[in-house]
């Protein structure tokens, strides 16, 4: 809904606020379409937890739905509306929290459904007292849209309720008053506001101000595109476009715009400036080198900023290098001079913008030139350049144009140089190592060597190579205390390796070494620990008890030697274990879980390594688990724990046995509802399968009812049906009686059954009938 906002004054020359609201609604489901409960052309009975936020005071709860088009109504809002009573007289009404001190708006749409019907509208605290708002009356024609104006007091309790309540109907007290579009609307916020512009463009001196706010407070501003600003006034403010979104307590909002412009303008100067070079802008105080537009703020009469823009056009200077390479000399026909010495050369001039332009003339003056080079060749030479080839060294020259077209003398600074062969013949003792190549020989042979020499000639050596063999013999010795070598004569006392040298008859070094192992006699010590016996490989005899033992022998060198024995036996052992658990036991000392009674077995080691034999004695006393299993209507009062459950499921209580252990007990409770019973008030029996038929319903709990009778308006049985399944058309009520249509009306009804609990029960009504 879109409104005109209240308006405060202005301050200088600002432009108006415009601002665009929403009014809030205090209630919810406003037009019945929250729950899609019928289909466009039907209608249906409903229990007040499947509509939501609506209540009503019918002993059943049943509210009753229509679908837009049923029996040709159409909605007024949405595809779903309301009748005032579905089954009896009642009064149907919806709570909500209310703004003390406010002022809102209440909306309804009312439509009769048989002819005039009236009903009454009532708002108050929920506990009362009720203020009547009036009796609206409606016809079938159309849908009447009423609104009236109601104001909270100041104080007093904010849960409050909206009633509508039957007060007549055309077609009888259940059939009549259609309701639809409700709302309790509170209006949006509202204020006025002071505007203060900017003096200058660019200034920061702008605010504005909002005060005499309307609505429920508390209020909260929020300033699009400056976060930090949260309060109603807005200070330091540029030129532009403003938004403020002003929310209420209930979350009402009012979004004014605001429009800053400066009450000064900016003046502004443009100069157009040439130049050859840089140039200096006295009203800035700098220097410009380059073509482009640039500025310089200054403050005008108003003290606002003022704009000297300088357009700047940078006329090229021209300079230009030209390369020449020239036999001789040069004429240059830009300021006609001959030039005869290489070197740099300017010529200035101006060009078509009147600046200064320079061309730069780079030259090069080329002479008759003489090239040496030198060249080594091994015994011939073919000069390329003139096809000849030299045997002998000296100078040869040629005569040539260079890439310039100038006259050079090359010269040929020549040197043949001659290659080399040679003979070599070597004997030597087990391998040579030739220098010639690097290369390493063991076997007799000519072998030949290719290489190039100094001068960077080919070279050929050739060897004949004699290999003369020396001597090697290894002699191992293992005695006691010394020996005395054959070979040298002497005698050792220490184990070591030693070396005996001689020639060959050919002159090859020979050499005899002896490997000398001298033993002596060895006492040993050996302490060993060992678990119940010990078996000594020495003398094959098993010892069981600790002690130090001394034994005497000759070792495999005929040395005597000594065995010093220190024993230490250690004894195995086994300990009992005896335990008593719930259910289960972990050993500690294996970590295993044991669920049954017993003797169990576990081995391990002493801290010394024998063997330790764990015996755990073990007895498992068991817990109990008891299951109640029990149906019950209604409620159950459980006495193991004395706590009355009123809902079916699984439950459990704890409790310990006589052995101490856990135990518990469960309970299976299936709980049974007594059940309810109800009837529409109105059906159809035109054979166009929608409601043809009177049908008695029932929660799952019921499975019989136990008669249904119909009575006219004179009392008279029209109908009566017992002992049948509800929730089947095929047992409801044709509207007819001795196989004949009755007129359309009112007709009594009185429904008996028997809930869960024996008891029986009678529900009356009535039902509409109509073509």
């Amino acid at each position: 809904m879109r409104k005109n906002c209240l308006i405060g004054f202005i301050l200088l020359l600002a432009k108006l606020g415009i601002c665009q609201v929403n009014s809030c609604n205090f209630l919810c489901n406003t037009d019945f379409e929250d729950d899609n409960l019928v289909q466009n052309g039907q209608f249906g009975f409903f229990n007040q937890k499947a509509v939501s936020c609506w209540n009503t005071t019918a002993t059943d709860q049943l509210i009753e739905i229509w679908g837009s088009g049923f029996q040709g109504v159409s909605a007024y809002s949405g595809k779903q509306f309301a009748e005032l009573n579905a089954n009896m007289v009642s009064t149907l009404y919806q709570n909500f929290k209310a703004s003390l001190g406010s002022k809102v708006i209440i909306s309804f749409a009312h439509r009769g459904r048989a002819g005039l019907d009236k009903m009454s509208v009532k708002i108050g605290p929920v506990s009362g007292p009720f203020v009547d708002l009036g009796t609206f009356s409606a016809d079938n024609t159309q849908w009447v849209y009423s609104t009236l104006s109601y104001s909270f007091p100041l104080s007093g309790s904010i849960d409050y309720t909206l009633r509508f309540e039957s007060v007549s109907a055309a077609g009888g007290a259940t059939v009549g008053n259609f309701l639809d579009a409700i709302s309790i609307s509170l209006p949006p916020p509202s204020l006025d506001f002071v505007i203060a512009q900017p003096i200058c463009p660019l200034d920061s001196k702008g605010s504005i101000k909002l005060f005499n706010i309307m609505g429920a407070a508390p209020f909260s501003f929020e300033w699009k595109g400056y976060p930090l600003i949260k309060d109603s006034m807005s200070s330091n403010l540029k030129t532009g476009n403003y938004e403020v979104v002003v929310k209420d307590f209930y979350g009402c909002e009012a979004i004014y715009k605001f429009i800053l412009d400066a009450i000064h303008k900016e003046d502004t100067t443009i100069l157009e400036v040439k130049s050859c070079s840089e140039y200096f802008w006295s009203s800035a105080n700098k220097f410009c080198s380059s073509s482009g537009i640039y500025t310089a703020h200054f403050f005008n009469s108003q003290q606002c900023n003022s704009l000297v823009i300088l357009k700047l056009e940078i006329l090229p200077v021209y300079h230009d290098t030209i390369k020449v390479q020239e036999c001789y000399s040069f004429y240059w026909t830009e300021n006609s001079i001959l030039y005869s010495q290489s070197g740099y050369y300017n010529h200035t001039f101006n060009n078509i913008s009147g600046c200064d332009s320079t061309i730069t003339l780079d030259l090069e003056i080329l002479n008759k030139s003489i090239d040496s080079r030198d060249f080594s060749a091994c015994d011939s030479y073919l000069w390329k350049n003139n096809g000849v080839t030299y045997y002998k060294s000296g100078v040869y020259s040629d005569t040539l144009k260079n890439l310039y077209g100038c006259d050079s003398i090359l010269l040929l600074n020549l040197e043949i140089l001659p290659s080399v062969h040679q003979f070599q013949k070597v004997k030597t003792c087990d391998n040579f190592t030739w220098p010639v190549n690097g290369l390493f020989y063991d076997k007799n042979g000519n072998y030949e060597a290719r290489f190039t020499s100094a001068l960077g000639c080919d070279s050929i050596v050739n060897l004949e190579l004699e290999i003369l063999h020396s001597v090697r013999q290894n002699q191992t010795r293992i005695v006691c205390d010394s020996f005395n070598w054959p070979i040298d004569g002497r005698t050792y006392y220490k184990s070591g390796l030693y070396t005996a040298l001689f020639q060959t008859s050919s002159g090859c070094d020979s050499v005899i070494e002896l490997n000398l192992e001298l033993t002596h006699g060895t006492k040993s010590n050996l302490q060993i620990s060992c678990c119940d016996s010990f078996i000594f490989d020495f003398n094959h005899l098993i010892y069981h008890t600790s002690g130090h033992y001394e034994f005497h022998l000759t070792n495999v060198e005929q040395c005597d030697s000594t065995i010093y024995l220190d024993l230490q036996v250690d004894k195995s052992k086994r300990i009992e274990y005896p335990a008593r658990a719930c259910e289960e036991y972990t050993w500690s000392l294996n970590n295993e879980t044991y669920f049954n009674s017993g003797i169990y077995i576990f081995n391990t080691q002493t801290e010394k390594g024998c063997d330790s034999t764990c015996v755990l004695k073990l007895k498992i006393d068991s817990a109990f688990v008891l299951i109640d299993s029990i149906t019950a209507v209604e409620s159950y009062n459980w006495k193991a724990n004395n706590i009355v459950y009123n809902k079916s499921g699984i439950y459990d209580t704890l409790f310990y046995s006589k052995d101490g252990c856990d135990s518990v007990r469960m309970l299976v409770l299936n709980i049974l509802r007594k059940g309810e019973v109800w009837m529409p008030n109105v059906f159809s029996p035109n054979e166009d399968r929608i409601n043809d038929r009177f049908v008695v319903y029932a929660s799952p709990e019921i499975k019989i009812i136990n008669s249904c009778r119909i009575f006219d308006r004179w009392g008279e049985l029209v109908f009566e049906r017992k002992n049948f399944k509800p929730n089947e058309e095929e047992f409801g009520w044709n509207g007819q009686l001795r196989e004949s249509l009755l007129l359309p009306g009112v007709f009594g009804v009185v429904v008996e059954w028997t809930d869960l609990k024996g008891n029986k029960r009678i529900l009356y009504g009535d039902v509409t009938l109509i073509r």
